[in-house]
């Protein structure tokens, strides 16, 4: 039996010490609790139990390194099913063989495999049917005495897996729910939080009119059910995409805008709820899989926006919001420019300086920022 290039035998123990408390600080749990475990691996993962199919999956050794895991996952679903909260749950399941992708220190790259037969499981609810999983996969070989070690171990740490869990959902110490309901509490559209594959976390009153009346946005188990012109934003092969990436088009990612609209309908604007977690935090898919998004409807038309409400609504001169105005209105800076009666340039320098006063970077920000403070605007 081998791990990692590296002969097993049960002479060798967890080095260091055996208990180990987490606390909500500690966000990398998974792979902290790795480092733990010389010769085991960990896989966590979302199981959306209605549908019983596995949502995301991430599997680690104690270097980190990236192992291959929903098959085996996929197998046991039934059996995870079962798992009860707030406790550990030994498995035992036929042996499968895992597998991942090692870089040896000559830079080669080689398949390495681990036989594994059992596991130690612990499980959160989190509610819409979603259910977060920890598996610590025992290699084949491994003493009934040391696996019933794993499974203690495991059970000892359920309440530092359970701040784990709670951190994806809300956020490092709920600051970052709190901000958003603090912020969609005032907005005037309908609004609300998502996460994952579009389960809803919180919304506003008028969000909640809008859900009741049903037509294009729909609450179904938990889970919002958006037009078809949103559904990039939900499926889950696209949840590596960034929210503002519309379905079908040839713009580069940093133009592409954050406003999807229907003729004759709403506009919506999904805009992420900025994260404070470290880039080494974000690397750990299932976290990427939950980072919130704000949904917002808007039955204004652009055309009824005014001149005087972006000036009022940003703080640009009103030359800057005559301009964005018609830039909103479907305008090119040519067209605009002849429209008001000044140079195609001096046109171009005042939507610069509109730039530079929303603290934006390109055209397609300035308008996005720009119709999103409208719509946390007080009424004119």
């Amino acid at each position: 039996m081998y791990f990692a290039g590296r002969d097993f035998n049960e002479s060798v123990l967890y080095g260091g010490q055996t208990k180990e408390r987490r606390n909500r600080s500690n966000l990398d749990f998974p792979y902290a609790l790795a480092k733990r475990f010389e010769f085991l691996l960990f896989s966590i993962f979302v199981l959306d139990a209605r549908r019983k199919k596995i949502e995301i999956c991430y599997t680690i050794d104690d270097n980190r390194q990236a192992w291959e895991a929903e098959h085996l996952l996929g197998n046991e679903i039934d059996t995870f099913s079962q798992v009860k909260a707030n406790s550990c749950t030994p498995v035992t399941h036929d042996t499968e063989i895992l597998h991942c992708t090692a870089t040896t220190p000559d830079g080669l790259s080689r398949d390495t495999t681990l036989e594994t037969n059992r596991a130690a499981v612990l499980m959160v609810e989190l509610g819409m049917g979603l259910q977060l999983y920890l598996a610590a996969h025992v290699p084949v070989g491994f003493s009934d005495s040391l696996f019933q070690g794993v499974v203690a171990y495991a059970d000892d740490i359920f309440g530092g897996f359970e701040a784990y869990a709670e951190d994806l959902v809300y956020g490092r110490n709920r600051t970052e729910l709190t901000s958003a309901q603090y912020w969609i509490k005032h907005i005037k559209p309908p609004a609300l939080v998502f996460f994952g594959n579009g389960s809803v976390l919180v919304k506003n009153p008028a969000m909640e009119k809008v859900l009741q009346k049903g037509g294009e946005l729909r609450l179904i188990d938990g889970r919002i059910q958006a037009p078809l012109s949103l559904a990039p934003f939900f499926a889950r092969n696209s949840r590596d995409l960034p929210v503002d990436a519309p379905a079908n088009t040839g713009s580069t990612r940093q133009e592409q805008a954050r406003v999807m609209s229907i003729a004759g309908g709403p506009r919506y604007f999904v805009e992420a709820i900025p994260s404070q977690a470290s880039d080494e935090e974000t690397r750990d898919p299932v976290r990427s899989y939950f980072r919130k998004k704000v949904l917002i409807t808007a039955d204004t038309t652009s055309n009824e926006v005014s001149a005087e409400t972006i000036k009022a609504a940003t703080g640009v001169t009103h030359q800057q919001a005559r301009i964005i105005k018609k830039i909103i209105d479907g305008k090119t800076v040519r067209q605009a420019a002849e429209e008001i009666g000044i140079s195609y340039n001096t046109a171009r320098n005042h939507l610069a300086m509109a730039q530079q006063r929303t603290a934006t970077s390109s055209q397609i920000e300035l308008v996005n920022s720009v119709t999103k403070a409208i719509q946390i605007a007080p009424d004119q």
